[in-house]
């Protein structure tokens, strides 16, 4: 392959060198070494071959909780107080951010049997005042959303007991009308 390319670049070099040129135009010499010629590397073969390794993905510890939260709001009542019981000792254990988080979230889950919002809102008290927490924005998000539950809990049970005195007010009235005593006067 190196021996053609070096007999045609020795064969352009003759015939530009028979062409006619101006009187006037110097004669160049031929170099005595073809000029270099560039290549291109071969295509690897298949077996050689080997795929990306995946990019390494750093989840921050607010998206594991969100995606641990999000994976464990629909378990069966009896699954969640196993995951209770197990996240609380392990917050006991460890006192990491990320098992306060967590067990932050468990006690703020409507409906479950061990629900204390209360609890929920002091674990995520000191979270949400350290802004270079990485659970901060987390914190302060569910804390925000744990008040205005409470506050709309707190206005729908003052409508419930306005209601209930209305009713009650309303059978007084029925039951003073029924009355004999009422007709007569």
């Amino acid at each position: 392959m190196k021996k053609k390319l070096i007999a045609v670049c020795l064969a352009s070099a003759l015939l530009s060198a028979c062409a006619t040129r101006p009187p006037d135009e110097p004669v160049l010499p031929v170099p005595s070494e073809p000029p270099p010629v560039a290549t291109t590397l071969p295509a690897p073969k298949a077996e050689e071959e080997r795929p990306l390794p995946a990019p390494v993905v750093v989840k921050s510890g607010a998206v594991r909780a969100i995606e641990y939260f999000t994976g464990t709001r629909q378990r069966p009542a009896r699954e969640l107080r196993t995951e209770y019981e197990a996240v609380r000792r392990s917050f006991a254990n460890t006192r990491s951010d990320y098992d306060r988080v967590r067990l932050a979230l468990l006690l703020s889950l409507p409906n479950a049997p061990f629900n204390d919002e209360n609890q929920a809102l002091e674990l995520l008290e000191p979270l949400s005042r350290d802004v270079g927490n990485e659970y901060n924005g987390l914190a302060q998000l569910v804390t925000t959303l744990l008040a205005e539950q409470r506050r709309r809990t707190y206005q729908a049970s003052a409508l419930q007991q306005k209601l209930d005195r209305i009713k009650a007010l309303e059978q007084e009235m029925q039951q003073r009308a029924a009355t004999p005593e009422s007709k007569k006067r």
